[in-house]
Order: C-alpha cells, then structure tokens, then sequence
C-alpha cells in the first residue's frame, strides 16, 4: 500500500500517511478496506483487498 500510495501522491513519510488516511469503511462481505476520508487529495478514494481477518492485502486501488 506504501509504495501506491508514494507513487500517487509522491508522499513518502509514513507518518503523514497514516494521519491522512483516516478511518476505513471495512466491508467484510468482499474483503475490502475503503477510505472514503483520506485527505491526501480532495477526489480520490482508496481501496485495500485483504484476506482472512487481515492477514494478508492484496491489490490497491486509487480511483477518483
């Protein structure tokens, strides 16, 4: 998820992505985090595939 998000908004600094991504919608039915919150930008919202009960993430998506 690191390295996603470092290309997307070119933000490096674990600590600024943490603050910034706020608290998940988490979907358990299809095993997908949402934060619809993030205030890394205004329009985009990001989505995390996960498996089990967090043991494994999978694909990360950035729409907007």
């Amino acid at each position: 998820m690191l390295s996603d998000i470092e290309e997307m908004f070119e933000i490096n600094d674990v600590e600024i992505i943490r603050n910034s991504l706020g608290n998940p919608l988490i979907a358990l039915d299809n095993n997908r985090l949402s934060y619809l919150e993030q205030t890394l930008d205004d329009i985009h919202i990001i989505d995390v595939e996960f498996d089990g009960i967090f043991e494994n993430f999978y694909e990360v998506s950035i729409d907007g």
